[in-house]
């Protein structure tokens, strides 16, 4: 399973990692170690996911992607797609 870290104080410095073991209600060791340090206030999500999806949008002429940004101003967030809506076809 991934977990997506959270960096509560710095939304650029939050993670993605692939746990490799849950030890009793104590700990969670990944398979790599973290880029940048954590902290007690900063959350981990064990739902998330992390994925790429090809989409064929060939015969498509218009269509928009609807998401929420979270975190910082631009760079290095994360992207939530809602949903991407087909308005017109060629």
């Amino acid at each position: 399973d991934y977990v997506y870290i959270q960096d509560v104080g710095t939304a650029a410095d939050s993670e993605w990692h692939q746990v490799d073991i849950i030890v009793g209600n104590t700990s969670i060791d990944l398979t790599e170690g973290l880029v940048v340090a954590k902290d007690t206030s900063d959350n981990i999500f064990s739902d998330a996911e992390n994925f790429a999806m090809k989409l064929d949008l060939s015969g498509v002429a218009r269509w928009r992607v609807i998401y929420k940004a979270e975190g910082g101003t631009g760079a290095n967030v994360a992207i939530w797609v809602r949903f991407i809506e087909v308005t017109d076809f060629e």
